[in-house]
């Protein structure tokens, strides 16, 4: 059960450092993310509310759609979300401070798809262990039973 959770934690910070990439790179993200950075700029938050206001609106659209209320569901999306939130501004900071919002489109290219390609390592991580999931996973996955 140690390994679950050491290997969830891994796949939520994997995902968090390279999805924080692409949206520093500002070249194309993985559509939940990409959705972050309209929220950002529409309301002025930063990246961290962003992800855990629209992450917890997400997780109760999913129970309404599903008809039912699981509070055990919902409580995991947020053990998912509070690391992920955190994690995700502080590595944008980094990215950032590191100047690749600043590199030519070359390299901030060939960042973008390494990004990606990393990215979808710490989902498939978190995916296999199925013990937390983003709201947004669940709500694909109800979206795709329907």
């Amino acid at each position: 059960m140690k390994k679950t959770y050491l290997y969830t934690f891994l796949g939520i910070t994997l995902n968090a450092i390279e999805n924080s990439m692409t949206i520093v790179t500002n070249l194309g993200s993985i559509l939940w993310p990409a959705s972050i950075v309209n929220m950002m700029h529409a309301f002025g938050w930063t990246m961290c509310a962003s992800i855990f206001t629209e992450g917890i609106v997400i997780s109760f659209l999913t129970m309404i759609l599903e008809r039912r209320m699981s509070w055990k569901q919902w409580r995991k999306e947020l053990i998912f979300l509070t690391p992920y939130s955190v994690l995700m501004q502080a590595f944008a900071t980094v990215w950032r401070w590191w100047g690749i919002d600043k590199l030519d489109f070359i390299p901030r290219f060939g960042v973008d798809i390494f990004g990606l390609l990393i990215s979808f390592t710490g989902l498939a991580m978190y995916s296999e262990c199925a013990w937390c999931f983003h709201p947004h996973d669940a709500l694909s996955s109800c979206l795709k039973s329907r």
